[in-house]
């Protein structure tokens, strides 16, 4: 009999229109049985709305109530999808912590914090194209006050900028769920570059698809980095987490592009990879 010491974890299903969730928006589970049960829920939805996709906000916590992690994820996924890659930053038992400094080392330095969680990165990068939008919105306001006496070229200027802004907070949490997808089918180990090619054949262009090889690297962890947007094609980079078959680890920044063809997204360049350290 397996001897288990742990107890399960409080997982809580919000903001949500899949039944399953609202029937039992509250469940304990152990990481594994909690991977079984969204592979479980994954393959009911392929059956019955295979072409439908429904969010739901998945939120992990302690004992005493404290926020593991928390995520929105996109159901259904194809049922290749790594789901114990898909779900690995709720394979944690405590909230990150954050290192203590002495409030006079805190006031001579200036770091860019890394976001100890891939939703909390989504949300920052989210809030901050918000504001953006906000401002061009009021500077937008300022500038039609005074087209009866100006120019209407600078108020059309904003008015693209303001467009482009608003599209760009629309798309990124797409963006960047289309991006996991893609990472974890490209990072599987497996060597044969025609069964990767079927893999990903869905979320990469004809013209790339030639190009691509296979690796026995498979992804670990996901976290994203850097995401900017010129036209339709998006730039983006992920600090990936990857596992060789010698169950060696190393961190990569891996970078490509994406483009939004006929409403639909597809990968435009090989992934690159460059070694990754923080703060180096």
């Amino acid at each position: 009999m397996k001897m288990i010491t742990k107890k399960p974890s409080k997982y809580v299903f919000s903001e949500t229109e899949i039944d399953d969730f609202l029937q039992h928006p509250e469940e304990f589970f152990y990481f594994e049985d909690f991977v079984t049960r969204m592979i479980d829920i994954n393959a009911k939805l392929i059956k019955i709305s295979a072409l439908q996709r429904l969010k739901v906000v998945i939120t992990k916590y302690t004992k005493d109530e404290k926020v593991i992690h928390a995520e929105t994820i996109h159901l259904p996924v194809s049922e290749e999808t790594n789901f114990e890659a898909l779900l690995a930053s709720f394979n944690q038992e405590k909230p990150p912590k954050r290192k203590k400094v002495s409030p006079e080392k805190e006031k001579r330095r200036f770091v860019i914090q890394v976001p100890y969680t891939e939703g909390r990165m989504i949300i920052k990068l989210a809030t901050f194209l918000k504001v953006m939008f906000l401002f061009f919105l009021l500077l937008g306001g300022f500038y039609l006050g005074k087209s009866v006496q100006s120019e209407p070229k600078i108020p059309s200027e904003v008015s693209e900028q303001l467009n482009n802004l608003e599209k760009q907070v629309k798309q990124q949490p797409q963006i960047d769920t289309f991006s996991r997808y893609f990472l974890t089918n490209y990072y599987t180990g497996i060597t044969e570059g025609e069964k990767v090619k079927e893999r990903i054949n869905r979320f990469v262009d004809k013209s790339v698809l030639k190009d691509v090889s296979g690796t026995d690297k498979q992804v670990k962890s996901i976290l994203p980095w850097e995401a900017t947007r010129k036209g339709s094609t998006w730039h983006l980079t992920y600090i990936v987490t990857l596992q060789d078959p010698q169950e060696q680890t190393t961190t990569q920044q891996v970078s490509f592009s994406i483009k939004e063809q006929e409403q639909q997204y597809k990968v435009i360049t090989v992934p690159k990879e460059e070694p990754f350290e923080i703060n180096h």
